[in-house]
C-alpha cells in the first residue's frame, strides 16, 4: 500500500466529509457502491483498491451467477446478517470450489462497527465543551450495533464454522496477544493494532481428545482447549466432520478467542473471519491493521479474479440464460425497439386525429355577394394600375367629381335623369 502520510490524510478527509452531525456520517456496511465505497466508515474502497494495485481483477456482484462461478478465482462475501447461507447455497459454493483447483472464498462475519470507533476517536481530538455530544454519538452507534447482533448467547453453527456471540463482552475491545502465523504477523507490532473484538470463532464439531490431533508442539496448549471453550486457542488440527476429514488451521487469534480460521475443503480454501474491523476503510487508518490487510491479500495471490459478494439479503442464486440472436418479430417487441415504435404509433393517431376528422357541428363557409359594388372599385383600381395614362385619367375625373359636387351641393345643378346616350364622368373622354 501508500505510505502512511496518505493513510492519515484519508482520516482528516474522513473527519472533515463526515463532520460532527450523526446524520452526515456514511456507515454503510462493506459497501462497494460508487459514492460510498471510499466514504462510507465500513467501507471497502481502500482494500479493494490495494487489491487492484496488486493486479487482481476486482469485480462486484449480487448474485451466484453462472458468470461468477466459471470467471471467479476468489469470492469475498461480507455477510451482512449472522444467518448461516442456505444447503442450496452451500452446495453451489461447494460446487465452484471443486471445479477448479486452488480457488479461495473468504467469509466475514458482520460483528464490526466502526461507527462507534469513529466518534470515540473523534471524541478524543476535540475541545472538552464538545466533547459531550459526540460521546452522546458514540453510544448511539453502540446502541445500533447491538441491536444488530445475535441476543441469544450460544454459538451459531455455519458451514464451515461455529460463531460464538458472546453478549456479556459487549463493547468490542481491541485484540490482545495477536498470535497465529508467521506470514500475518511478520512486522506487525500486536500491541499498537486496533483489531476490535466481543466474539469468537469455534470449530465445527466438538473437539475431543479422540478426535482432535495436535499437528503443532505446543502441548500445554490442548489441556486449555478442551477445559474452557470461550477461550479457544486452537492449533494445527485434523478431526472428523460428517465423517469426512476436514484439515482446519488457526490463522489468527488473541486472548479472546479465534479470530481466522481456515479450512481446506475440496479443492479448494475457506478463509473465515470473525470480523472486518482491519479491513474497513477506518481500520485502516491504523499502519498494524495494513499489515494484517496485506497478509490477508497475499492469501490472494494465486487468484487474478476476485468477485465482492454484495448482497445485504444474504447469499442468492441467480440463472442466467444463454445468449440468442433475436429474429426480427423479436428484435420488433424489446425495448428500446418496442418504446420507439409505440411512440411513432401513438404520434401518427395524433396525426390523423388533427387533419382528417371534423369535430363538432360544421361550419358554413360566408357566401360571396356578386352585386357588392366595392369589388367592382377595385376592379376598375387594377385596371388603372395597369393603364400608362391611367394616373392622369383618374385625376381629372376626380376633379370633375369633386366640381360636380359642389355645383349639386350649392343647388345649381338639378338632380335629374341623364338623357339616354350620355356619359358618366367615369366614362373614358
Amino acid at each position: 500500500m501508500t505510505s502512511r502520510p496518505r493513510y492519515l490524510c484519508l482520516f482528516a478527509a474522513l473527519l472533515l466529509a463526515c463532520g460532527c452531525g450523526r446524520s452526515e456520517l456514511d456507515t454503510r456496511y462493506a459497501s462497494l457502491s460508487p459514492g460510498s465505497a471510499e466514504v462510507s466508515v465500513n467501507g471497502l474502497g481502500v482494500w479493494s483498491e490495494l487489491l487492484r494495485r496488486q493486479g487482481h481483477q476486482v469485480r462486484r456482484t449480487r448474485k451466484l451467477t453462472p458468470t461468477v462461478f466459471r470467471r471467479a478465482d476468489c469470492i469475498v462475501w461480507f455477510a451482512r446478517q449472522y444467518t448461516p447461507p442456505g444447503p442450496r447455497e452451500v452446495r453451489w459454493l461447494d460446487a465452484w470450489l471443486s471445479a477448479r483447483p486452488d480457488r479461495v472464498l473468504v467469509v466475514v462475519l458482520p460483528d464490526a462497527d466502526m461507527a462507534w470507533v469513529y466518534w470515540d476517536k473523534a471524541a478524543r481530538r476535540v475541545p472538552a465543551g464538545r466533547r459531550a455530544a459526540l460521546q452522546a454519538e458514540k453510544r448511539r452507534a453502540l446502541a445500533d450495533f447491538r441491536s444488530l447482533r445475535p441476543s441469544s448467547p450460544g454459538p451459531i453453527t455455519w458451514p464451515w464454522f461455529r460463531f460464538l456471540p458472546r453478549p456479556q463482552s459487549f463493547p468490542p475491545q481491541p485484540a490482545e496477544a495477536l498470535r497465529g502465523r508467521s506470514t500475518w504477523l511478520q512486522g506487525v507490532d500486536a500491541s499498537k493494532a486496533e483489531v476490535y473484538v466481543c466474539g469468537t470463532l469455534l470449530p465445527l464439531a466438538e473437539p475431543t481428545a479422540e478426535r482432535f490431533q495436535v499437528v503443532d508442539e505446543e502441548m500445554e496448549l490442548l489441556a486449555e482447549l478442551l477445559s474452557d471453550e470461550d477461550s479457544v486457542w486452537l492449533l494445527e488440527a485434523e478431526w472428523l466432520v460428517d465423517e469426512e476429514p476436514v484439515e482446519q488451521s488457526v490463522v489468527l487469534r488473541c486472548k479472546q478467542g479465534l479470530l481466522a480460521l481456515e479450512q481446506r475443503r475440496l479443492d479448494g480454501r475457506v478463509l473465515a473471519l470473525v470480523n472486518g474491523s482491519f479491513l474497513l476503510n477506518l481500520g485502516l487508518v491504523n499502519p498494524e491493521n495494513r499489515k494484517l490487510a496485506w497478509a490477508l491479500a497475499r492469501e490472494l495471490e494465486a487468484c487474478p479474479t476476485i468477485y465482492f459478494v454484495d448482497s445485504p439479503a444474504g447469499l442468492e442464486i441467480g440463472g442466467e440464460k444463454p445468449f440468442e440472436y433475436p429474429s426480427f418479430v423479436q428484435l420488433l417487441t424489446k425495448p428500446p425497439v418496442n418504446h420507439l415504435l409505440g411512440h411513432l404509433l401513438l404520434l401518427a393517431v395524433l396525426v390523423c386525429c388533427a387533419l382528417w376528422p371534423q369535430w363538432g357541428r360544421p361550419l358554413e363557409p360566408p357566401s360571396e355577394e356578386t352585386t357588392d359594388f366595392g369589388r367592382h372599385v377595385e376592379a376598375l383600381g387594377r385596371l388603372l394600375a395597369t393603364s400608362p395614362t391611367g394616373s392622369d385619367w383618374a385625376r381629372r375625373r376626380l376633379q370633375q367629381y369633386r366640381q360636380l359636387r359642389e355645383e349639386i351641393g350649392s343647388g345649381s345643378v338639378q338632380n335629374t335623369a341623364r338623357p339616354k346616350g350620355t356619359r358618366s364622368l367615369l366614362d373614358s373622354s
